[in-house]
């Protein structure tokens, strides 16, 4: 293992061996008895499809050292990309070498869809966040002393919402965020997400984990719990494939699996219920994903208290994305340098892209 110079971040105030590896960035399961779980059946083969599979799911086998040389090391930053722009960077150091982090590099890494060429699309309102938890059943507490609905988006639980959007906002909260706080409580930036897996919308995930990472690294005094276990691991694993620790020190098992205790509420909306509720185009699911008949999801007949739903207004058109994950091929004898700049996609030359067989992305660090 190639030894670096590991330096404490100015923002930091603890040993690096107090930095704490806390429950967050959960490891995925969408596999798992169906007998046991039959309501859960459409959400998870639904997420098996989407654009956020691989994100939920990767497990680098996360290493403790590691984790904590990074957050004890890094700090936010800025490089220049290949056209010359300054871009929001976050730089590390290791026992395995430096490294750099952009939105551009965390996209390939977890392979979510590159950025359209339109750009991706516009952010839902709140109307529409509104609008979109109407369409699945949401079970809006009242205002204080009214039988009103109290519809904010300040307190969204998933306790109120019916099993299988339960289990999809679970695995955003738990999966896709740095949260080690409450996992109950769903933020904006998640509704969102939801949102946009569910619509088939273009989200920028990448730079929505990117600047959270950001953000809780540029704070005076940092905090030592340490975020993003899952996706900081895979990003180094992917730096550095080749001394990467295969070894499981056992820091896995401590953020491992959340249990699947999702019971069905007597009113169940599943997705393909609520995607017909969005009024969305079936032509965008049909060519992304197979869906499970909803004859097999137990729908129970019970009839509802809940305010009757408002579905959304026309959608914009779902652009279909290709999902490439490209392999990045540095030429022998090239700098490791010069490797990483690639990576994060700042070299002056563009390196040649193939496709894998497999899809992943295979960075080749030379001494």
């Amino acid at each position: 293992m190639a030894q670096s110079s590991i330096v404490a971040s100015k923002h930091v105030r603890f040993a690096i061996t107090e930095v704490e590896i806390t429950k967050c960035n959960h490891l995925g399961r969408l596999d798992f008895k169906a007998d046991k779980y039959p309501h859960l059946v459409e959400a998870a083969e639904f997420l098996k499809q989407s654009c956020i599979a691989y994100a939920i799911t990767v497990d680098p086998k996360p290493s403790k050292t590691l984790l904590q040389q990074f957050w004890f090391t890094t700090d936010a930053t800025e490089l220049t990309n290949k056209k010359g722009e300054r871009v929001p960077a976050i730089s590390f150091s290791t026992d395995l070498g430096p490294g750099s982090i952009t939105a551009l590099s965390l996209r390939k890494s977890l392979r979510f869809p590159d950025k359209p060429k339109s750009g991706f699309d516009a952010l839902p309102t709140d109307a529409e966040l509104i609008s979109f938890l109407d369409a699945m059943g949401y079970c809006w507490e009242n205002k204080p002393r009214s039988s009103i609905p109290n519809k904010k988006l300040t307190k969204i639980l998933k306790a109120q919402m019916p099993s299988q959007l339960n289990f999809i906002f679970s695995h955003i909260i738990q999966r896709m965020s740095g949260k080690s706080g409450s996992l109950d409580q769903a933020s904006k930036t998640q509704l969102q997400m939801a949102y946009s897996v569910i619509a088939g919308q273009n989200f920028d995930y990448a730079t929505a984990i990117f600047e959270d990472l950001r953000s809780r690294l540029e704070k005076p005094e940092r905090d030592p719990k340490i975020s993003y276990v899952r996706f900081i691991c895979t990003y180094i694993k992917l730096l550095y494939p080749n001394t990467y620790p295969t070894k499981d020190d056992g820091t896995f098992a401590r953020i491992g699996q959340r249990s699947l205790e999702v019971k069905p509420l007597a009113n169940e909306v599943s997705i393909s219920l609520l995607r017909s509720r969005l009024s969305l185009h079936s032509s965008y699911f049909s060519a992304t994903m197979q869906t499970v008949p909803s004859s097999a999801i137990p729908v129970a007949t019970t009839t509802s208290k809940r305010p009757s739903a408002s579905p959304i207004g026309p959608s914009k058109k779902a652009k279909k994305t290709k999902e490439s994950t490209p392999s990045s091929t540095i030429p022998e004898g090239a700098s490791q340098q010069a490797t990483l700049d690639a990576f994060v996609g700042l070299s002056s030359t563009t390196p040649e892209v193939t496709q894998p067989a497999v899809s992943a992305i295979s960075i080749v660090v030379t001494s």
